[in-house]
């Protein structure tokens, strides 16, 4: 018994003399744990002689017991982020090596891509038609506080009393529907009733990009489209969760005629936007808000002097002509079937 003993450890005390093994972390720039980064020996002809993978908490080990008194190169990867070499010499009498890695983010310029112009996504350099695309940070840079101003400043673009056009292309009259199709994801969202849109449900807090087609499309879209398309795309989440807070406040100015001041102080704008978006496992949950309340400037026909009171700033309240109270609340939910690629349902 003493014998079997015996030899059972010298066969366990060889085999971890003549081991051989890399470990260490690995991290991003920001030294977070990068879970899943692939850790791998090359030799010199380019094999991967050895692999394998980070742990949760950004720790591997690579086994390179087969690889003894030899030189190889150490590569680490890991998904959007730079790979990595490092030449080890992998010396013989069992030795255990530490190296860790901190990788950079790997940043590619991809081209436009575009739905509307051919009801499913292709490179806006390839599309054949006029088309413009807003991305978000444009709108936000505006400060915005609705779609429509923000769609006012791009080239062939004009409002007249709420309803959109596009180079010189209009309604027959006022209310009678509009020539541009408004979609959201694209859905239309123009009234049924008059065509036209209502721009205070549109999600400015939630916009990926505004794809705006300078052209008929009724082929495509109707008859709504006669003069051209605008459709909003909103965001789904990406790898890593995102939170935005916008608090906006103004003022009007003071005319330069003291008759044409019927309030008292000053007229003022709160606005207050949020968005969260954050994938949950198969799940990409997206929601939104906005509250505004805006004093406006026009007057009422007719100002009655006791009523002069109520014309001080109140953003939350509807107290005069012109002034506007909005809340707002969106969301998109989308589930991604796992067992079926490529395939995926939400709200």
């Amino acid at each position: 018994m003493r014998l079997i003993l015996f030899l059972f450890a010298l066969v366990a005390s060889i085999s971890m003399a003549w081991s051989q093994s890399v470990s260490g972390f690995v991290r991003d720039a920001q030294g977070n744990a990068l879970p899943g980064a692939f850790v791998s020996g090359i030799s010199d002809s380019e094999e991967v002689v050895a692999i394998t993978n980070s742990l949760v908490d950004g720790t591997y080990n690579l086994d390179l017991s087969d690889w003894s008194g030899k030189s190889i190169r150490l590569r680490c990867s890991y998904i959007g982020m730079e790979k990595e070499e490092k030449p080890l010499e992998v010396l013989q009498g069992g030795r255990n090596y530490e190296i860790d890695w901190t990788l950079e983010e790997s940043a590619e310029l991809i081209g436009q891509v575009v739905v509307s112009a051919g009801r499913f996504e292709q490179s806006a350099s390839k599309v054949t038609v006029s088309i413009d695309v807003i991305p978000p940070r444009i709108i936000e840079s505006r400060g915005t506080t609705t779609l429509e101003t923000a769609l006012e400043m791009n080239p062939g673009v004009t409002f007249v009393n709420g309803e959109p056009q596009i180079r010189s292309g209009s309604g027959f009259s006022y209310g009678a529907g509009s020539r541009v199709m408004i979609m959201v994801d694209d859905l239309p969202v123009l009234s049924g009733d008059a065509g036209r849109p209502t721009w205070g449900f549109l999600p400015v807090e939630n916009i990926e990009q505004i794809e705006i087609i300078k052209g008929a499309s009724s082929v495509l879209f109707g008859s709504a489209a006669l003069s051209g398309v605008i459709n909003v795309r909103t965001r789904f989440p990406d790898a890593r969760p995102l939170t935005r807070v916008s608090v906006q406040h103004g003022v009007y100015s003071t005319p330069r005629s003291s008759a044409a001041k019927y309030w008292k102080g000053t007229a003022q704008q709160s606005n207050i936007r949020f968005l969260h978006s954050q994938q949950m496992g198969s799940w990409d949950v997206v929601i939104g808000g906005n509250i505004l309340g805006d004093d406006g400037f026009l007057a009422p026909e007719n100002i009655v002097e006791n009523d002069a009171e109520k014309f001080r700033f109140q953003p939350w309240k509807v107290d005069r002509f012109g002034a506007e109270y909005r809340a707002r609340l969106n969301a998109n939910i989308r589930k991604r079937e796992t067992k079926v690629e490529g395939m995926s349902y939400g709200l």
